[in-house]
This record gives C-alpha cells, structure tokens and sequence, in this order.
C-alpha cells in the first residue's frame, strides 16, 4: 500500500537548484510519485552557520516501499550528487531527509520519524505549510501551520522565497 510521505530538501553548495530538480527526477526514476512540492526558499544556515546560503523545499510523495527502503535510496541519490558528511549540519550538494512516512513513528539508530527536529526548522516548515499548511504530525497532533506560528520571530526572518518554483517548464541544464 502506497505510503504518504514528506521529503525535506536542501542544497548549498554547487549548483544548488539543479542538484534539487534533478534529485527529484532521481527519486520518481526509483519509483516514488511525486504529489506536491513546495517552492524553494533561499535559508541561512542552521546549526554551522560559517557556509552559504541554502535552498530549501518540502516535497510530498507516494511510496510503495519501506521507510528503510526510501532512506537507502535518498542516501544513494545524495551519493550521486557528491554529498560528504565531512561535519554534523556541514555544507552539502544535496540533503534529502524524510520528515513524515505514513502515521509511522519509528525511532531506530538510523531512522527517525517523525524527523525529531521539525518543530524548530523554519527552512522546514515554511515551505511545508504551503503544500499542505493542515496537515497533523503523527504522534504530536499540532498542525504545520500551527507549529510554524509557534516558530520565533528570529526564526522566520532565515527563510526569504526564492521565486523559483520546483516544478519549472523548462528545467536549466
């Protein structure tokens, strides 16, 4: 049975809007059905803040597999895009993280969901809140647009729109 899930998406090294795109190719080539996705927002940095500027977009897909499957396979694609996890919150071609999976909360040493820090992640729930602002988190019951209102002032000013949608007519090569 095919599962509802959101994807966090990050960049901000290199190319940063064609490693997002193209990952997102990547992932409906290995089967996942792509929904809905945010705009990308331009954030500053969290956690490291020595680095550049990130782009930041939330996307929703169906997916047949395991929540363990899909984290392989994010894994891989951000492989192929030249991730290194030289340092925790490092800069990075490409993060792809799995937010929610279903009405899955699972808490094993590889996999966390729901993904522990979304309550304190603008450059998460900003862009989330525009897919699909009503949706509840499994296990915390709160809104997206209920956990962004709660979000401080400071937080909010880190996440700018970055007027590039994710889906363009005609990607950049």
């Amino acid at each position: 049975m095919e599962k509802e899930v959101f994807i966090g998406m990050g960049s901000n090294l290199g190319e940063r809007y064609h490693f997002l795109i193209r990952g997102i190719e990547v992932l409906k080539s290995k089967g996942a059905q792509v929904i809905s996705a945010s705009d990308i927002y331009e954030t500053l940095p969290w956690g490291n803040q020595a680095q550049p500027a990130y782009l930041n977009a939330v996307i929703q897909i169906g997916w047949e597999g395991t929540a363990q499957e899909l984290l392989e396979i994010l894994l891989e694609i951000e492989i192929q895009f030249g991730r290194v996890r030289a340092e925790k919150w490092g800069a990075r071609t490409l993060d792809l993280d799995i937010l929610v999976f279903g009405n899955t909360i699972e808490h094993t040493p590889s996999l966390m969901i729901p993904h522990p820090e979304i309550r304190n992640r603008a450059f998460v729930l900003v862009p989330w809140a525009e897919i699909t602002p009503d949706y509840k988190l499994p296990g915390i019951n709160q809104t997206i647009k209920s956990l962004c209102e709660q979000l401080p002032p400071e937080e909010l000013k880190t996440v700018y729109p970055s007027m590039m949608p994710i889906f363009p007519d005609t990607l950049p090569l």
